[in-house]
């Protein structure tokens, strides 16, 4: 599974009251834009049957969303972190601001699964996921969440001279000083790396 930032506001059981603005730090979660690698991924600890809502189970629990309104979210799972399945995309609201709604679908055996913004009008942030297995149990509560990945970093795009230092299509907005906020980059293997003189930079 992919690393990135805590998400944890996204399994914290609290939902905002609806209408409430949508980049709200006290409940939501911005993602910089609609593109897969921004997805918020859960981690339920093992695989799982979680609930749909349509069968072949019982079960009536949907995944349940509280996100931007007028944005469509999707809603991906996967058994390793690497393969996904995409389960289905949670429908747009009329009302303002951050609003709850449901999707249903078959049950599906996970241990991650993932949402993130499919498309929309450029203000994508979610408050809440939430998911239930077969016997009505919650099972994404408290659970272990990150995203999104700071891809911005190492996509060899440099932002023009003077952009905005907030500006999500190029930047990673730190939440708070120190190491435990570091963004880190995989190169894949060891290897070593030449440092340049500061005075050649000058």
């Amino acid at each position: 599974m992919s690393a990135g930032p805590d998400a944890g506001k996204i399994t914290d059981g609290v939902f905002a009251p609806e209408g409430t603005t949508w980049n709200d730090s006290r409940y939501s979660v911005v993602l910089p834009s609609n593109d897969v690698r921004n997805a918020l991924v859960i981690d339920l600890g093992a695989v799982i049957t979680v609930c749909g809502g349509a069968g072949p189970s019982s079960c009536a629990n949907k995944p349940t969303i509280q996100a931007d309104n007028n944005d469509k979210y999707q809603i991906d799972y996967s058994s390793d972190g690497t393969s996904w399945t995409t389960f289905g995309q949670f429908p747009t609201s009329s009302s303002g601001g951050l609003r709850t709604r449901s999707l249903s679908g078959q049950d599906f055996s996970a241990q991650y699964v993932r949402v993130w913004a499919a498309s929309g009008d450029g203000k994508y942030a979610v408050s809440e996921l939430k998911l239930w297995n077969t016997t009505a149990q919650p099972v994404s509560l408290g659970k272990s969440a990150v995203g999104p990945r700071p891809y911005q970093i190492a996509d060899g795009v440099l932002a023009p001279n003077g952009t905005s230092w907030n500006d999500t299509q190029y930047a990673v907005i730190l939440p708070l000083t120190g190491p435990g906020h570091a963004l880190v980059i995989d190169l894949g293997a060891a290897m070593s790396i030449r440092r340049v003189p500061t005075r050649l930079l000058a």
